[in-house]
């Protein structure tokens, strides 16, 4: 599970369980969904762990993606001001560079976010992106998504 906030009310969620996969994105910029509670009757019942996790906040948004057949599922509004599926499968490692600088007003290190992008992860990356990180947290969660470190 991930998920990213901004600074204007925009969220996305996305959740991953063995073969499935999900994305909730509230974008206040590209308009909420006005018939979201209909949208979310609409995803299957097998992504009912998505629908329901607590962390995910579910009482309005723009958009629902979901995994069918290898395939992403849109439900909703056209969503243009956060990553969606569509846009996140063609993101170079410079793309999450430009949108943390333009949203956060923070520079990420582009090598990093390469190694990254190419599964070259380490525990230290981390460190170098965010200095007061909690090692320990990030190491069970590490632990928990099946990376071996």
């Amino acid at each position: 599970m991930s998920s990213l906030r901004d600074s204007c009310g925009g969220e996305w969620f996305i959740w991953f369980s063995e073969h499935l996969a999900a994305f909730k994105c509230t974008s206040p910029e590209d308009g909420l969904s006005n018939i979201f509670p209909r949208i979310i009757e609409q995803v299957p019942e097998k992504y009912a762990s998505f629908i329901n996790e607590p962390v995910f906040s579910m009482k309005q948004g723009s958009a629902i993606w979901y995994l069918s057949s290898a395939l992403w599922v849109k439900l909703g509004e056209e969503v243009n001001g956060l990553p969606t599926p569509d846009t996140i499968n063609v993101m170079l490692p410079f793309d999450p560079c430009a949108f943390v600088e333009e949203v956060y007003e923070q520079e990420l290190d582009s090598v990093i976010v390469e190694n990254v992008f190419n599964g070259n992860f380490k525990i230290e990356m981390a460190v170098q992106i965010n200095p007061d990180i909690d090692l320990s947290a990030l190491k069970d969660d590490i632990r928990e998504i099946g990376i071996s470190i």
